[in-house]
Parts: C-alpha cells; structure tokens; sequence
C-alpha cells in the first residue's frame, strides 16, 4: 500500500495499477487501495484523455445495464471494474460497481464508489439518494 501511495505520487500510474490489481485479487474490499488506484486511473485517464474510451465505456454500460439481471453481483463488478479501468470518469461505471459491491456485501467498498460518483456529478439526486442510505446503512 505505501508502494502504490509513493508510486502514485511520483506519476508511476501503471505500476500503481498493476501492483493494485494483485493486491486487489487477495482483498477485494480494500477501500484504500480502491482510492489509490482511482486517482491512478483518473490522472493517466488525464493524461490520456481518450475521447473514443468514454463512447466505447458508454455503449459497454449500457450493455452491462441491459444484461444486469442476468449477471451476479461478482460478474457485473468486475465488468464495471474493466470499464473503468478504461474510462475511470464513467458515473454509469461507478454507479453499477456500487450496486453490485453492496449485492457482495461490500458496504464501504460501495460508499466509496458512491461518493466518487456524487464527485463526478454533483447533482445526480438519485446516486445522492443512494449515497445517503449506504452512509446510513453503515452507520454514518
């Protein structure tokens, strides 16, 4: 975890991604590694800036949404999870990987991803809604 911090701010993005992704596969809810790697993802999606990422995220969100109730909460996560690894500004992305985190019983991992989205856009009432019962489901 200090790697990955010390990685970040030092712009190693990709190793902050990689070494992340592994720590990820052992702790799946590890909300502080989660925020480690977004903001990794959000400043090499920055410095990228890649207009034809966010169409192709776009499309693949409303797919993952046309077929999310087929798809177990684990199987939506992680194709929201690829979406924005790609595009890590997608409120669609962040809003599909809350619900299923919290169907997985990941309740921080999901206020997290909450609150980026709230973020990313601020007057979105109904993840503001959501954010509100996760923080009072945890207590907050």
């Amino acid at each position: 975890m200090e790697n990955a911090q010390t990685a970040l701010s030092q712009g190693h993005f990709d190793y902050v991604l990689t070494l992340g992704a592994s720590l990820l596969e052992a702790a799946p809810d590890c909300v502080a590694l989660r925020r480690v790697m977004w903001l990794a993802q959000q400043q090499r999606h920055r410095a990228r800036n890649s207009t034809w990422g966010r169409v192709l995220g776009t499309m693949a969100v409303m797919k993952l949404r046309m077929s999310g109730g087929r798809r177990s909460p684990g199987e939506l996560f992680a194709q929201a999870g690829k979406i924005l690894s790609h595009d890590p500004v997608n409120v669609a992305a962040l809003k599909l990987q809350a619900q299923a985190a919290a169907g997985l019983g990941w309740l921080d991992t999901g206020v997290f991803l909450r609150e980026a989205a709230q973020e990313l856009a601020p007057g979105d009432r109904g993840n503001a809604l959501a954010l509100g019962e996760a923080w009072l489901t945890l207590g907050r």
